[in-house]
């Protein structure tokens, strides 16, 4: 009896957290697996331009004598406090400042940034021993003073099964971050790896295997980031719809069922580690990359013709939004597979508009002719465009598949799906 008044009071609690228009989720910063790879950054061994806004003018003391020739790169935790810091200590340019502010998205007018320099960045350095060695040393309390650091060789091979006891072994280091006005103190495991390519030669690629986990619904989450403020994030274990594949986590403006109600995620809240989750009015707001939602219109010009259409112009159809890259090698390996439905599905009112992301024309054109795909082709410049924005792609191949009526009904890579899908309504 104590039992089942415990478990009716937790529904109870979870079902008055879930009537809420807006819903914060405590969680708890990690380091670890889950965390692994986050977000690589990476250093060459080339030398930087000094006047370049991502170089500092901290001056550095303590190196190693021995150090005649090496290699220096910012670490950076919190890029635009960094850039704004830099910028009012005379470092960056009006001009280049003013690009940034538009590139970056940078807010000077609500007060995100600190005024005084915070350790929101450290320096790492690093060098070519000869005989394939190389070691490097970071400033792990971010003062510029390297004679308390020690020498560390990058890590090799996939760490990934050993992960806990290798983050044991790497050296953490300190940083701030400008969050709610408030300066945040926290550490970070570093892994370095060294990795050598035809195109790159050698070079170091590092990241921080942090996460933060929470429970929601009774479900444990994991929150992964591609940087330690958390300002760019994927979510995964929550009860959502957006995603079938463990690849594509939901990220912001995603939505979440719990008990008949539907909530987006909104942002993530550094400050007091909490996922902030916003009820939706499904009265209001039908529309959203969401299976079970209406799809997102968006207008595009068809490539070589440059015919303007919308994606509400093929309503009565089944659509098939494609988003691939050049670049991306599954994207270009399932080229025959796509082009093998297309002609299975050419007798049914039946749209194929493959949007390029990222992509060369020069490949474009060549893998378009030498496949003949036939069929409508958008074009996107970068990964944040509005087409990707709209419909939250952050992984390669996403196929979305939009019924008659523009509700989303399908959202995956497998495309014998979208084939039985698309037979079975007729």
């Amino acid at each position: 009896m104590k039992k089942l008044l415990i478990f009716t009071i937790l529904v109870s609690a979870f079902t008055l957290q879930a009537q809420e228009e807006t819903v914060r989720v405590k969680t708890e910063l990690k380091s670890g697996r889950a965390g692994y790879p986050g977000g690589w950054a990476f250093a060459f061994f080339k030398q930087l331009n000094p006047n370049s806004w991502e170089t500092s003018t901290t001056r550095l003391i303590g190196i190693p004598e021995d150090w005649n020739e090496y290699y220096r790169k910012e670490v950076l935790f919190q890029r635009n406090q960094f850039v704004f810091q830099n910028y009012k200590q005379g470092n960056i340019t009006d001009s280049t400042f003013t690009f940034l502010l538009e590139k970056r998205g940078i807010d000077t007018i609500n007060n995100q940034y600190s005024a005084d320099p915070i350790a929101c960045f450290s320096t790492l350095i690093y060098r070519d021993k000869g005989n394939g060695k190389v070691e490097y040393m970071v400033d792990t309390d971010a003062d510029g003073d390297f004679a308390d650091e020690k020498k560390h060789e990058p890590l090799k091979g996939v760490v990934i099964n050993r992960l806990e006891s290798v983050i044991k072994k790497v050296p953490y280091m300190q940083y701030e971050l400008f969050v709610n006005n408030t300066t945040l103190r926290d550490s970070v495991p570093f892994m370095v790896f060294c990795n050598e390519t035809e195109k790159h030669g050698k070079y170091l690629a590092y990241n921080f295997p942090v996460y933060a986990e929470g429970v929601f619904g009774g479900e444990t989450f994991i929150v992964s980031a591609s940087k330690v403020d958390f300002s760019r994030f994927t979510v995964s274990g929550l009860n959502n719809e957006t995603k079938t594949r463990e690849e594509e986590k939901a990220k912001r403006g995603d939505r979440v069922n719990y008990f008949g109600d539907w909530y987006e995620i909104d942002y993530f809240d550094r400050a007091s580690m909490e996922l902030v989750l916003e009820k939706v009015d499904l009265a209001r707001d039908s529309i959203s990359p969401t299976v079970g939602f209406y799809a997102p219109d968006f207008e595009f010009a068809v490539m070589d013709s440059g015919k303007e259409m919308k994606l509400i112009d093929f309503q009565g159809k089944y659509v098939i939004l494609d988003f691939w890259g050049t670049w991306c090698r599954p994207c270009v390996g399932g080229i025959p597979d796509l082009v093998k439905l297309h002609e299975e599905l050419k007798g049914e009112p039946f749209e194929i508009v493959s949007i390029a992301v990222k992509s060369k024309r020069e490949a474009f054109d060549t893998l378009v002719e030498e496949h003949g795909m036939d069929w409508l082709h958008a074009w996107e410049a970068n990964s944040s465009g509005e087409m990707v924005r709209l419909y939250n792609v952050n992984s390669f191949p996403t196929i979305v598949l939009i019924d008659p009526n523009g509700k989303i009904i399908y959202r995956d890579w497998q495309l014998g799906e979208v084939k039985k899908l698309v037979q079975e309504r007729r």
